[in-house]
């Protein structure tokens, strides 16, 4: 009797382990709320300079990110200049981030001079506006003395999927 009763509990508890992991929630995906953003130099190649977009988890729990950030110039009146970065490279993984976790995503700078200014028509910059991937609200980089092309006729801006810091 007590070894039935042993392997009936043994058998209740399997199930419910199961049952209990079958039914968890998937993580949500980050929002901007939940993260802290920095830039990072990463030097000069080709006449474009690189810099690493760093994503930090700054509440408990956690969270997923994949995928592509949004990265645009803006000037002082939060509006746009120019096209947006192009995608850069595969998708990437699915990243899960705890508290004081980091993802990153490289931004290419191309620089106007590579450009015929009639085309690229350079303005200055305040910095970037970034939407962390599958987000809405955007964070902001600044950067002083920035120039970047005004026209849509050149995409000067590229930017990876994120990735592990």
């Amino acid at each position: 009797m007590r070894r039935l009763i042993g392997t009936l509990l043994l058998v209740i508890t399997f199930v419910a382990g199961g049952t209990v992991a079958a039914n968890a929630a998937p993580l949500p995906t980050c929002k901007s709320v939940d993260l802290d953003i920095t830039s990072i130099d990463r030097g000069v190649a080709a006449g474009t300079a690189y810099r690493e977009i760093k994503f930090t988890m700054r509440r408990l729990g956690a969270c997923v990110l994949k995928g592509f950030p949004g990265v645009s110039y803006v000037d002082r009146a939060d509006a746009q200049v120019g096209n947006p970065a192009y995608r850069n490279g595969p998708t990437g993984d699915l990243i899960t981030l705890a508290y004081e976790a980091s993802v990153s995503a490289t931004v290419g700078f191309g620089n106007p001079g590579n450009y015929d200014p009639e085309v690229c028509e350079p303005q200055p910059v305040w910095g970037i506006k970034v939407y962390p991937p599958d987000e809405f609200v955007p964070l902001y980089v600044g950067y002083v003395d920035e120039v970047g092309c005004g026209s849509t006729a050149v995409t000067p801006l590229s930017v990876t999927a994120v990735y592990r810091s």
